[in-house]
């Protein structure tokens, strides 16, 4: 039997990185439905934010890469022409589209089909959270006037979109007009791993310095600098490591800034960029997740650190809640900035063998809590048509 053809696109694909949660939900979908749907995927030519292209990637044709058909596309106003082209010449059975407000990879795409330029036939549109509160307030001027005109020309009438929590229902349903909803919750890699954790080689008096990591891009949503200032009120010795591309050089600077005021007994590094293949063995270094992000879709990265026994602290603004009661770690509302003290000093007086304990019945909760063939069903579901 022949299968559907299901088109992607997505700014940043493989071998990038920095694009973060978008990337691994469409890697989750490919690899989980391969079986039952072709895959191919549109992106550019370069990770996020790069002004230099991959190696030894061709541009313009196809490559397969774990079962899925590439093709990357340079930069420029050359790739809305070969866009135009491609899609007049070629079929597709489903069109997908990773973001609501991404031009290039999603808007481009579907005013072509709305002015008739080129025929689509299914679209599903991701908005990955974008028509939540807290990330309508990030451009909110340019969001609400393109809201407004998309409703009064009806230019998404015919869409489908992909809701991946109730939640998010809620959200696209207050902000498009009378539109169609699928809810497929997003799929996780549920590979757990327990990696050899050894004590530490610390002298009896540096033994409890606990290890937190920030794994995320460094962007104002992120919410990195939150987590500076709960730092500069802790008493316990902290190591905070620091790991993502820089997106918003304002927001870094302003996180320099908390840096410099921090007291003797936290230390604070910036550690530069992790390929996605090693985010989970950096996930094992250390005792703590701190994430108190404004807003997260899902929340991948926190999937990837309960999946290797890293507790998590995270504000209350993700999906992974009542963390405490299921064994995983914390969650707390962002105005309650005790909280996040006092679980920073009540790990830190943690012994190495109190955490290796920890992080086994974290793995073994994670798996528990990831209802895989239910979700599996939905997504199979969301591109039939």
């Amino acid at each position: 039997m022949k299968k559907e053809k299901i088109l992607i696109f997505i700014g940043s694909y493989l071998p990038g990185y920095k694009i973060g949660g978008p990337l691994n939900s469409v890697l989750n979908i490919t690899k989980n439905l391969k079986e039952n749907y072709d895959f191919y995927i549109i992106t550019s030519d370069r990770d996020m934010g790069d002004k230099v292209a991959y190696k030894n990637i061709d541009t313009n044709k196809w490559i397969n890469i774990d079962g899925s058909n590439i093709m990357y596309f340079k930069p420029g106003m050359i790739y809305y022409w070969n866009i135009y082209k491609h899609l007049k010449r070629n079929t597709y059975d489903v069109i997908y589209f990773n973001s609501l407000f991404e031009f290039k990879f999603s808007i481009f795409v579907v005013f072509l089909n709305y002015f008739k330029l080129v025929k689509l036939n299914k679209i599903i549109v991701a908005p990955r959270g974008e028509l939540f509160e807290e990330a309508l307030n990030f451009g909110k001027n340019k969001k609400h006037w393109f809201l407004k005109i998309i409703n009064f020309l009806g230019i998404y009438k015919n869409v489908t979109w992909h809701s991946t929590a109730d939640i998010e229902t809620v959200t696209i349903n207050n902000n498009i007009s009378n539109p169609k909803v699928k809810l497929a919750k997003v799929l996780a890699d549920t590979s757990c791993k327990i990696f050899e954790i050894k004590e530490p080689d610390f002298n009896l008096q540096e033994r409890n310095v606990l290890k937190i990591i920030f794994l995320s891009r460094i962007s104002k949503e992120k919410n990195l600098i939150y987590a500076l200032r709960i730092l500069k009120e802790v008493s316990c010795f902290v190591e905070f490591h620091i790991y993502g591309p820089k997106e918003d050089n304002i927001i870094w600077n302003e996180c320099v800034d908390e840096i410099k005021l921090m007291p003797k007994n936290v230390i604070v590094k910036y550690k530069g960029n992790v390929e996605k293949k090693f985010v989970k063995s950096h996930f094992s270094k250390y005792d703590l997740f701190l994430f108190p992000t404004y807003l997260e879709n899902y929340g991948h990265v926190i999937n990837e650190s309960l999946s290797v026994g890293t507790p998590v602290l995270l504000s209350d603004n993700t999906p992974w809640r009542s963390l405490e009661k299921k064994g995983l770690g914390w969650d707390f509302n962002l105005t309650n900035k005790e909280s996040f003290i006092d679980t920073i000093q009540r790990c830190a007086q943690q012994s190495f063998n109190e955490k290796l304990i920890f992080r086994n019945q974290i793995v073994k909760s994670y798996v528990t809590q990831v209802n895989h063939d239910e979700v599996l069903k939905e997504n199979i579901n969301l591109f039939k048509i």
